[in-house]
């Protein structure tokens, strides 16, 4: 069934000849220990010819079998097929008997089989590039995404998985991706393939004990929403009529997803030590997903999750502007979650308009009128990531743009709680101390803050001055921990070992605070496409200020923070002031004696004033 059509017709046209050639060879095709090298190199060369040309493989299959059963086809010698069919048959043996009783092991050598050759071409990309001018490099670099883009769509669609929650995290990643391999993996957030509607009907009757008939009125066949561990139909109670979304846990899942978070550490220990992670820890970043993954499979805890969190908004006075489902009491079990129904348009379809445009996407007139345009609907997030991460100590990890539906009336609503993290209260007021470090700017505190915990090291940091290391903790700390622009949101994963990070290596990551930097990477992503440029710092700094007090850690009074504030911005516009003045006073000095210059100075003068002073 795998088979191309053309291939499956010659099959069965030659289908007694086939079948007398394999009968009498039967014995010849069984597998044994001799034959292991043989088996490892045509999987091998299958690996290499699936990801070098993904139709060839079966066709050139199909055309050995033929000349080995009914004579010569073109240029293929007979005895040479006959020679190669007990191999092909051999091979084919072992994946199937591998792929029946050692499935784990099965999907972990076919997910690096097509990884490694993916990664090869890259690594031989940057060998290529290293003495290259910049325009030819960036040729060679476009002409490495053109040839990995499907490739990379088709093995995310075969394996799904644990490589899918890898996608969505890239998908988002838009000042750090290539816009083609960017369009790979955003399709990867929504088009999952999900399980057949018998099996769905057969897991909600299981888990419900009732026939659907006599719990839902009506339920759609077709999903609206496919992810890596779950699918979400619409349907209507019977009791009260009302609409629902039936969130539905694959079973099958866990044992992929387990598989495939233990294949990425393996890559991801090769790539460290050959030092082509980019120079952040992988290892270190696959290890977190441990702590946050397996409580996805049990959506009784999601339900607890979304009933914590709404209360948490409703105190916070974020619930005119944040919208959550309410999972139901009585219909939730490990594996089925019904809750009220939230219908909007997803974040993903604003992101895909503005990479089709090129320009931000517009803002609906219902956004406007509640949150201001896309700048109030980024800081209502930021409010909402804030509550969670210092006020409760847990919070959602997962905020692609999949999982942020803009409802009707404006609000932003958040759906997927099943992957969330909890933080240790040190980690929590260490968060809050960094919050208000990096909000006042305090690089020294910063510093301090960031070395004192030892989440992070970095290497050969030791023989470095001071201003050094200080502003390599910084640019760490508002990269990772702050939405703000910083010269490592702009680099290029594929370019990442000979980038900033790759010469400055992490030499350990941290697994704890991972979780809240891919959240913070995903937020940052969703505002590139929405044309904002905020400090999530400075929208937490309220937050972090209210938490320490409450904990009973003394904070530096507020009314000094804004006075330092109003100093410093005073400062800068004195100094423009002086420095205007001064060229337009001495323009002799500053290169110019004619008035035509002068005026031009006086023009200069104007542009760095302004018609308002108290504006600039």
């Amino acid at each position: 069934r795998r088979l191309p059509a053309e291939s499956r017709v010659i099959v069965m046209v030659f289908a007694p000849a086939l079948d007398s050639a394999l009968r009498a060879g039967a014995r010849e095709c069984l597998p044994g220990l001799r034959h292991v090298p043989e088996v490892v190199g045509l999987s091998v060369a299958h690996a290499a010819a699936r990801c070098a040309a993904p139709g060839v493989w079966p066709r050139l299959a199909a055309l050995i079998i033929l000349a080995a059963a009914a004579g010569p086809v073109r240029w293929l010698p007979v005895h040479m097929c006959r020679q190669l069919v007990p191999r092909l048959v051999r091979r084919k043996v072992v994946s199937i008997v591998t792929r029946i009783f050692l499935p784990t092991m099965w999907r972990e050598a076919a997910v690096l089989g097509r990884i490694a050759p993916i990664q090869l071409a890259y690594l031989v990309t940057s060998f290529r590039v290293r003495d290259l001018p910049e325009p030819e490099a960036e040729l060679h670099w476009d002409a490495t995404h053109e040839w990995a883009t499907p490739r990379i769509r088709a093995v995310l669609d075969d394996f799904g998985g644990f490589l899918r929650k890898i996608g969505q995290m890239l998908g988002t990643a838009t000042p750090s991706m290539p816009p083609k391999l960017m369009e790979a993996f955003a399709d990867s957030m929504d088009n999952a393939a999900g399980l057949p509607f018998w099996a769905v009907r057969h897991i909600i009757e299981h888990e419900l004990r009732a026939p659907i008939s006599e719990v839902f009125e009506s339920l759609d066949e077709e999903p609206v929403a496919t992810a890596s561990i779950a699918q979400v139909h619409f349907g209507v109670l019977r009791s009260d009529g009302s609409p629902v979304a039936i969130k539905v846990a694959c079973v099958s899942s866990k044992r992929q997803m387990l598989s495939d978070m233990r294949t990425m550490l393996r890559a991801a220990i090769v790539l460290r030590r050959l030092k082509l992670d980019g120079g952040i820890d992988m290892p270190t970043i696959m290890r977190s997903y441990w702590d946050i993954v397996p409580e996805e499979f049990d959506l009784t805890i999601e339900a607890r999750k979304m009933r914590r969190f709404e209360a948490a908004f409703e105190r916070a006075g974020l619930h005119t502007h944040i919208a959550m489902a309410r999972a139901s009491p009585t219909l939730c079990t490990k594996r089925v979650l019904v809750m009220s129904r939230l219908e909007g348009r997803p974040m993903l379809d604003f992101c895909r308009e503005a990479r089709e445009r090129a320009a931000p996407p517009r803002c609906p007139p219902e956004v406007v009128e509640l949150h201001g345009g896309w700048a109030g609907v980024v800081h209502a997030l930021h409010l909402a990531w804030g509550v969670m991460v210092l006020t409760e100590g847990a919070f959602h990890t997962d905020p692609h743009p999949g999982n942020l539906v803009l409802l009707p009336d404006g609000r932003v609503g958040i759906l997927d709680w099943g992957q969330t993290k909890r933080l240790r209260p040190e980690h929590v007021e260490l968060m809050c101390r960094v919050t208000l470090a990096m909000a006042g700017e305090r690089y020294a505190e910063i510093e301090r803050l960031i070395e004192s915990s030892g989440e992070f090291e970095l290497e050969e940091l030791a023989g470095r001055s001071a201003l050094e290391r200080r502003m390599a903790w910084v640019l760490i700390c508002y990269t990772f921990v702050d939405t703000r622009w910083t010269p490592l949101c702009d680099i290029n994963l594929s370019e990442a070992p000979s980038g900033m990070l790759g010469q400055n290596r992490l030499s350990r990551n941290s697994q704890e605070a991972f979780p809240l930097i891919r959240a913070i990477f995903l937020l940052r992503g969703l505002m590139a496409s929405l044309g904002v440029s905020t400090s999530m710092a400075v929208a937490w700094e309220p937050l972090a200020r209210r938490t320490l007090l409450q904990r009973g850690v003394p904070v530096e009074p507020y009314f000094l923070v804004v006075a330092r504030r109003q100093l410093l911005s005073t400062s800068w516009l004195m100094m423009r002031w002086l420095v205007a003045c001064v060229r337009l006073c001495n323009p002799t000095r500053f290169g110019g004696s004619s008035s035509g210059e002068s005026s031009r100075r006086s023009k200069e003068l104007a542009a760095v004033i302004g018609p308002n002073p108290s504006t600039a």
